[in-house]
């Protein structure tokens, strides 16, 4: 963990294929500790762009994951690592299903008031703009920035990163005040956070500039 946390997704990947051999070897073979291990050696395989053989692990983790603790929220932990890995593969069609799927067992584990299901909504909503579907993009957005703004604090990086994708969703759509109007408050909070200069308001200004 400490070596990812340092950038050195190679060592620790090292470290977590030596206790992996380790745990299959001593622990029985659905146990849970294995799960983890799988779940987090995957991540190290994502980040070093590995995403075939993310997606192997996670598939095997998630095997041993239904095996051992059905009911488990750990399991939309992994639906989502697989959604990422589906998304670099490019199978948006599953990437889509694998958050559906967490959204499903995050709805029931913490109620639908919960941030980490804002953050599966605004996935799930990527997801459906890769396929296309925009309007059920904006409406999964919507749904997020409810959830969020409910749940975390009104200067949050997931309010601001929602209204900014919320705003393309709608500017795609054609709906150009909609779009300035979610950009503007956006770039408030950020205002507000930071400073009228910081990149990421400079950066929304661009955005509003170019559509106007």
């Amino acid at each position: 963990v400490a070596f990812g946390h340092l950038g050195n997704y190679v060592k620790q990947k090292s470290l977590l294929q030596r206790a992996l051999a380790i745990q299959q070897r001593e622990l029985p073979p659905d146990h849970p500790t294995t799960a983890r291990t799988l779940v987090s050696l995957a991540e190290a395989l994502g980040h070093l762009g590995k995403y075939e053989q993310q997606k192997w692990l996670l598939q095997r983790a998630l095997a041993l994951q239904l095996a051992s603790t059905p009911s488990h929220p750990s399991i939309a932990v992994t639906l989502s690592g697989l959604a990422v890995a589906f998304g670099h593969l490019g199978d948006y069609a599953q990437q889509k299903s694998m958050l559906q799927l967490a959204l499903a067992i995050q709805k029931r584990a913490f109620s639908s008031g919960h941030p980490v299901i804002a953050i599966t909504l605004c996935n799930l909503a990527e997801a459906f703009e890769r396929l296309g579907d925009y309007e059920g993009q904006k409406l999964l957005l919507q749904r997020a920035l409810y959830v969020a703004e409910r749940t975390v604090p009104l200067d949050h990086a997931t309010i601001v990163s929602t209204l900014s994708s919320l705003a393309v969703a709608v500017g795609r759509l054609g709906d150009g005040e909609q779009m300035k109007s979610l950009l503007l408050r956006a770039s408030s909070i950020i205002e507000r956070a930071f400073s009228p200069d910081h990149h990421q308001t400079f950066a929304l200004g661009r955005r509003l500039l170019s559509d106007h």
